[in-house]
């Protein structure tokens, strides 16, 4: 029994020696460390870039990546933002917030190290198909080799820096490795007639469609790679793989549940605010842009905007170039030529972002040639050996080797080059202002330009926003913060008026504003907007505590006490809202109250001096002298300023005065 099926397996492998062709083989190994060496050098420069974008709301502030358990927490992030219905992706970052925190430098390495695992699948699954029953007669005898070339070409093209570098895109090169991987499978499944790879592939495609919605497209493409590249006919392959093709097919039913509450509701899907027709003009021009791209990388841009409505004259050329590719794909099917598979590849995974299902975020994104990109690249490499075979004849490993060698060095030299764009959010929005202007564009500058404390430079961007779109919201908004910093207040108060105008319901523009009008001392009308903010959100405590404040400053001291307590209801381990009940308190001579409120402020908080004052007085009015002269020391300690307060409170003593210190904004 053993004899017989040695036998059987030599001929279902003979046929790739049967034309004589000799195949110089490469050790896996060395490929590997080939890959890997590269990936690593291109991209060392990118493991200090910042988190940008969507990483605020996929990492930075998500709360449900910092535990593993329960599965369910991680599992449930926020509708509408990167991570929804995407709990593979979410699992990683939860791995990676485990072991490092906020450190940046650890995504990044996975990110990476993501990267460097598909190049290996993609050099797997290009040797093995040029080695191949459909293939080895023409590119045979050099399958490891032209499937090195593709893998390194594609491992250091500009285009792939967005998917590396913005941390969130984890997305799409996660999902990109599970789909390689699928493919991978399912041809050793169907080569090697093992079980077990057929488990790995429909393992690989679960963990996908988990991962990003573009996996939905993974078991067709294996259908179709069986299609072109084992000789079989359809019904012959459907009654030999069926097992195989129904496991793929069963893990739509995991992207259905995922997708079925909506995750992404409010930005994508026929839902959104972009009409099918106008975004499907849209892409035809993003397409297009893309295929160059992928031949002169430049320039790059992490943001494209959103999706605008476009005249025909405007699509018309793009939409021409279109319809040739699409042509020449539909030709190269009915041959069964490899460039065939190679359009089917390309236009396939483009589909689900790039067809007439909108996007309402953005028009286009690099990313999305992640896996794409690999066709390109793939048939780039096959016609460069079939145009130099027949003239260079022995030389041709060298005049090969040379040309992808010197591609890959101008390729990753420009991808260095891109990723110290993303060293700070400032820099890659910087790049994107510089070719693709937008209110967004400065607006996203602007941010970052905040977060470095350069708040000048920010209101000069969230300005320029507004000039491009004077009814863009969140500028202005932006724009009333960074103009109240730079002590602006009235200018920063018809920021936030204007901002109003928008947005009615925004309880934190009421609060802000507010706290402008305050500092003007127009206190009526900033306790109506404080009012206003908590009808819309009565839980935000801090407008509770700067309404607390205004009604202190008014003497409506027992309002001011009830505005204090909501908010140390909401936040009692909050030092500044205990010291100002404290002083309510006690200006309504409830001593003993305003003494344990005091003794909590500095409790929560020993290096808080106005607490630490009015706590040595309220001792020493209690009778407590000893105890209140080791605070006020304390107090005074910490801020000498204070020591004529000291003096003067002590002469005050008799009248049991105490005086109204510290904010609670």
């Amino acid at each position: 029994m053993a004899r017989s099926h040695s036998r059987r397996r030599a001929r279902v492998r003979a046929p790739r020696q049967a034309e004589g062709v000799v195949r110089r083989r490469w050790p896996g190994w060395s490929v590997a460390l080939l890959l890997t060496s590269v990936g690593l050098l291109v991209y060392a420069n990118s493991l200090h870039g910042a988190f940008i974008f969507d990483d605020q709301t996929a990492v930075v502030g998500n709360p449900s990546i910092r535990h593993f358990w329960p599965l369910s927490n991680v599992f449930r992030s926020p509708a509408n933002t990167p991570l929804a219905g995407r709990p593979v992706v979410s699992l990683s970052f939860a791995a990676n917030y485990a072991i490092g925190g906020l450190e940046v430098r650890g995504y990044h390495l996975v990110n990476v190290g993501i990267h460097i695992l598909c190049s290996l699948f993609f050099f797997a699954i290009v040797r093995r198909t040029l080695a191949g029953r459909a293939l080895h007669d023409r590119f045979g005898e050099a399958a490891d080799q032209l499937a090195a070339a593709c893998a390194l070409l594609w491992l250091v093209h500009p285009l792939q820096t967005e998917a590396v570098n913005y941390v969130t895109e984890r997305t799409e090169s996660l999902m990109g490795l599970f789909y390689l991987a699928t493919v991978y499978a399912a041809i050793r499944a169907g080569s090697d007639r093992q079980i077990g790879w057929g488990a790995v592939a429909v393992l690989s495609c679960a963990l996908g469609m988990a991962t990003k919605e573009v996996m939905a497209t993974a078991p067709l493409m294996v259908v179709a790679y069986d299609v072109f590249f084992t000789g079989e006919t359809l019904q012959n392959l459907i009654r030999r793989r069926w097992p195989l093709y129904a496991g793929l097919a069963a893990t739509w039913g995991i992207l259905a549940a995922l997708i079925w509450s909506g995750p992404r509701s409010g930005t994508a899907g026929f839902s959104a605010s972009v009409s099918p027709l106008e975004y499907a003009a849209n892409q035809c021009v993003m397409i297009v842009h893309y295929v160059r791209l992928a031949a002169w990388p430049r320039p790059l841009l992490l943001d494209y905007g959103v999706p605008q409505p476009l005249a025909p004259a405007q699509v018309l050329p793009s939409a021409v170039v279109l319809a040739a590719l699409a042509g020449g794909t539909i030709w190269a099917c009915l041959r069964r030529s490899v460039v065939g598979f190679a359009g089917i590849w390309f236009f396939m995974i483009l589909a689900p972002s790039s067809s007439v299902i909108p996007i309402a975020t953005e028009v286009g994104a690099e990313r999305r040639m992640y896996l794409p990109l690999a066709a390109l690249i793939g048939l780039a490499v096959m016609f460069g050996w079939n145009w130099l075979k027949p003239r260079t004849i022995e030389s041709i490993p060298w005049a090969m080797a040379s040309l992808v060698v010197g591609a890959a060095g101008v390729l990753g030299w420009l991808s260095v080059q891109r990723n110290a764009d993303y060293r700070t959010a400032a820099s890659i929005w910087r790049t994107v202002v510089a070719e693709r202007p937008s209110a967004r564009a400065h607006y996203n500058l602007g941010l970052a330009l905040e977060d470095e404390g350069r708040t000048p430079e920010a209101v000069a961007e969230y300005e320029e926003a507004l000039r491009v779109d004077a009814d863009a919201a969140d500028p202005r908004f932006r724009l009333g913060i960074g103009l109240e910093r730079m002590g602006a207040v009235t200018d920063a108060a018809e920021a936030y008026r204007q901002y109003l105008r928008r947005k009615p319901q925004d309880a934190a523009a009421h609060n802000l504003l507010g706290v402008a009008l305050s500092k003007q001392g127009k206190l009526d009308e900033a306790i109506e907007h404080y009012r206003q903010a908590l009808r819309l959100d009565p839980a935000l405590s801090a407008v509770h505590a700067n309404l607390g404040q205004n009604l202190m400053a008014q003497q409506r001291v027992d309002e001011a006490i009830e505005q204090f307590q909501f908010a140390i209801d909401a936040e009692p381990d909050n030092a500044h809202l205990h010291n100002a009940l404290g002083v309510g308190l006690a200006s309504r001579q409830r001593l003993d109250e305003a003494l344990a409120h005091y003794a909590r402020a500095v409790q929560l908080d020993s290096s808080f001096a106005d607490a630490q004052l009015n706590l040595g007085l309220a001792l020493r009015l209690s009778g407590r002298s000893a105890e209140g002269e080791e605070h006020l020391r304390e107090a005074v300690r910490q801020n000498p300023a204070l020591r004529p307060v000291v003096q003067q409170m002590a002469e005050e003593e008799k009248s049991r005065q105490l005086p109204s210190s510290g904010s609670a904004r």
